[in-house]
This record gives C-alpha cells, sequence and structure tokens, in this order.
C-alpha cells in the first residue's frame, strides 16, 4: 500500500500498483497528480499492513479538474508562446490568466522652453500594481545630470516639483532636461526595477516674427513676436499686420531659403533676403546671444491681420 499527503494535508492510500496505472497522470514540480487531484512528491511511502491506518481516507475519483474560469481573460489575441505547463490546469493558468507585471509612467507629456529661461516643472509618476505584490524604492533620477536621484516617492502616485534651468548653468546637455521614474519590483518571484519612458524638457532659441521698421541685433528680440518650437519644425503660420513695415521671420536654424506665401497662398520668396545677425536679448532671464539667420522683405509693405506661411522643404 502506498500513503500520500495531498497540498490539503490528508494523507490517502493507494494500492501499490498506482503508479503504473491512468490515474497518475501527471507530475509538476513538487507534486504528483493523482485522480486530478495534488499530492506531495516528498510525502510518498510505502507500508506493508494492509489495513489502513486511523486517520487514513480513501480519495474518490475526480472525473473533472476543478478549475476557477469566471474570470475575465488577461492575455488578449492569440500569442505564439510556450506556457510550459505540464498539466492541464497549469496551462490555463498559464496561458490565459498570466501574471500581469506592475507598471509605471510620467503624468503628462513631455514640454519645450525658451533658452536661456528658468523653469518649475512637476514630475508626477504613478505605479499600476497590477498582479505585483511587491513595490518598493519609488524614485525620480535626473538622466542628463548623472543619473542623481531627484526624489523618494512613498506611495504608487508620487511627484517631486524641481526647477530647471535651460542656459550654459544646466549640466551636460544644456538643450535638454531628461528624468525618470523607477521602482522595485518583485516580479512574481523574478525582482527587479522597472522604469517609466523618459520625460524630456527641451530647451530651443525662439523663431522670431512680425512687422516692425528696421531693427538690428540688440532691438529684433523685443520688436518681434516669438515662438519656442523643435529645431526640426518644417513649417509655421506667421500672424501678420501693420502698415507701410517690413515683414521679418528670423529662425535661429536652417539657412536655406524657406517658401514664403501670402494669405492668399501666393508665393512670395522672392520679395524676402537673408541676412545674418546675432541676436542678444535685453533682460537678466533669458540672457544670451546667438546668430541667427534674418529674412526680412526686401521693401515695407502694408498686411492687414493676415497669415502667412513658411515652409521649409
Amino acid at each position: 500500500m502506498i500513503l500520500i499527503t495531498s497540498v490539503n494535508g490528508i494523507e490517502a492510500a493507494f494500492p501499490d500498483y498506482i503508479f503504473s496505472s491512468q490515474r497518475v497522470r501527471f507530475v509538476e514540480g513538487e507534486y504528483v497528480i493523482i485522480d486530478n487531484e495534488a499530492y506531495i512528491a516528498s510525502s510518498i511511502r510505502k507500508v506493508s499492513d494492509p489495513d489502513k491506518p486511523g486517520g487514513i481516507v480513501d480519495i474518490p475519483l475526480i472525473t473533472d479538474l476543478p478549475f476557477d474560469g469566471n474570470r475575465t481573460v488577461k492575455r488578449a489575441g492569440i500569442p505564439q508562446i510556450n506556457p510550459a505547463a505540464i498539466s492541464v490546469k497549469g496551462f490555463l493558468e498559464k496561458y490565459f490568466y498570466p501574471f500581469v507585471p506592475a507598471e509605471i509612467s510620467f503624468t503628462g507629456n513631455d514640454a519645450i522652453y525658451e533658452y536661456g529661461t528658468s523653469q518649475s516643472v512637476t514630475l508626477r509618476a504613478t505605479i499600476t500594481a497590477n498582479d505585483e505584490t511587491e513595490i518598493a524604492n519609488r524614485r525620480i533620477i535626473y538622466v542628463s545630470n548623472g543619473d542623481t536621484l531627484v526624489h523618494v516617492g512613498t506611495t504608487d502616485d508620487f511627484s517631486a516639483q524641481i526647477t530647471i534651468q535651460g542656459d550654459d548653468t544646466a549640466p551636460l546637455h544644456n538643450k535638454k532636461q531628461v528624468f525618470k521614474a523607477l521602482t522595485d519590483v518583485g516580479g512574481n518571484g523574478s525582482p527587479g526595477s522597472i522604469a517609466s519612458g523618459l520625460r524630456t524638457y527641451s530647451f530651443y532659441y525662439p523663431v522670431l516674427y512680425g512687422m516692425a521698421p528696421l531693427l538690428n541685433g540688440a532691438t529684433i528680440y523685443n520688436g518681434l513676436s516669438k515662438v519656442v518650437v523643435a529645431d526640426s519644425t518644417r513649417q509655421f503660420a506667421i500672424p501678420l499686420n501693420g502698415e507701410n513695415q517690413y515683414i521679418w521671420f528670423a529662425p535661429p536654424f536652417k539657412n536655406v531659403k524657406p517658401v514664403f506665401r501670402d494669405n492668399n497662398g501666393f508665393d512670395v520668396s522672392d520679395s524676402f533676403f537673408m541676412q545674418n545677425m546675432m541676436v542678444t536679448t535685453s533682460q537678466k532671464y533669458p540672457q544670451w546671444t546667438f546668430g541667427y539667420f534674418v529674412w526680412r522683405s526686401i521693401a515695407p509693405t502694408s498686411v492687414a491681420n493676415k497669415v502667412f506661411s513658411v515652409i521649409y522643404p
């Protein structure tokens, strides 16, 4: 006779030939599956007395394996994966109800500011635990400053308000301030860290535009409107309004000639010429001098509240 203890702590007796019969269907890790019930493999022992010891009970034959299928399936679609299961129950659990790891992300979006300005920003990170039960060491790091620690969080929704400076006083790359949120997790037995996507604050010299009389490097910054965009921007819509004044468009990038179109869509590019100009600001923040490619209409003109377009090839 074979004695073996179930995972529920019940000791059961089986005939000696049980392991040569079809009643033993699966062996998974530390367990032996008999009649679709799990037993502890290390508890198997053989006794010579055919009489059942006290407390030992027969386990009736179970023809259907109990399984909690009244749950929303977690896995989307039918991906080609190997659940690495050797029992029906193990397959169902691993394939349809896999462990869903925790996720961490920043709220909000990346932002662009004018070079030389000081900005107060809030870095807010949120953690979605999903199936994770072990979350610790929540933190925000300053990637562009040698991964220095900015803030340590205590909850799954944590934030830090910091001031960043987009000029030559900023560490490393002065035109990009980059941050990342991380946390340590248990990983369902595979501990590690998870990280958010990068939060990037970029600083650019502004594009200057508008209508004004003749300007120079010291007056053009205050004499025109400005827009701060990434240097990869290819198209601009510039509102104009003025009488007997020059049209100005001054980018800090792209020395190639763009296409100028008036409010009716006509190409008026031949009415503009370019000059290099060192543009200087007049206030402490921002305070900088930078070489611009300044496009100006050849002659003064009048425009009554119209929008022109500037397009780079």
